[in-house]
């Protein structure tokens, strides 16, 4: 830990970017120095509790020669096609959607228009019905 406050001191003389991003931090690194939190303390006490081997050599400059990273990652990978009726099932599934949403926002103009009709045809038979009386009447 203190070889890293030494050397991120030194640095704070030179450009404050982060060493793998080239991210700027020259702001974040101001704050936590006046409030001398530039390390979390406990997951740092967490890390020596864990692995003081690792932290000694480190501290004094040593490097442990015998990790050896063995992770392989697993990789995922689809199969031929699977990956088109993904994207057809979902495409169907959005085109559902919006014919169900596009129904449900019309049902209700359907609706009001079906009643205009019924209302426009009752009248012009009323109307109908009552000229054929007004006929009859007048030729008797």
């Amino acid at each position: 830990m203190e070889n890293f406050l030494s050397n991120f001191s030194q640095s704070e003389k030179g450009n404050l970017c982060c060493p793998f991003c080239r991210c700027r931090v020259s702001s974040w690194t101001r704050y936590h120095t006046r409030r001398n939190s530039l390390i979390n303390k406990e997951l740092w006490e967490i890390i020596q509790k864990h692995y003081p081997k690792e932290c000694k050599l480190r501290a004094s400059g040593q490097e442990l020669e015998d990790t050896v990273d063995d992770y392989q990652p697993v990789h995922l990978l689809s199969k031929p096609g699977e990956l088109r009726r993904e994207y057809e099932e979902e495409i169907s599934k959005v085109e559902a959607e919006r014919r169900a949403s596009e129904e449900e926002e019309t049902k209700p103009v359907k609706s009001a228009y079906r009643n205009y009709w019924q209302r426009w045809r009752k009248k012009k038979r009323d109307r109908q019905q009552k000229e054929e009386r007004d006929g009859r009447t007048a030729k008797k």
